[in-house]
């Protein structure tokens, strides 16, 4: 079953990061809706001499962008300016060693 996302009423939504690949991925992923506008967090767990805390980044869900959406965005503006797209990101700008004389 898919999330829906209730943008009628104030909440917020925490899910744990089942993806995490790393220690850098966050924790945790959440849905906040603050009068009608939607925003997106990614939260950490943090250790202090208090214990454990949520410390974690807030954006707007107009600023979030998937890497799906980035490649996409990336294939229209090189069709756009109607270029092949590179195969690789790979330099080829070969050099040529200086001739022995």
């Amino acid at each position: 079953m898919a999330f829906v996302h209730d943008r009628s009423r104030n909440g917020v939504v925490i899910f744990k990061n089942a993806h995490k690949q790393s220690d850098a991925s966050p924790d945790y992923n959440a849905f906040i809706t603050i009068n009608g506008e939607a925003y997106r967090a990614s939260l950490w767990t943090k250790y202090g001499s208090k214990g454990s805390y949520l410390s974690g980044n807030i954006i707007t869900e107009a600023e979030f962008v998937t890497a799906e959406q980035m490649k996409q965005k990336k294939k229209a503006e090189i069709a756009a300016r109607g270029v092949d797209e590179p195969k690789s990101t790979k330099s080829r700008i070969r050099t040529r060693k200086p001739e022995q004389g």
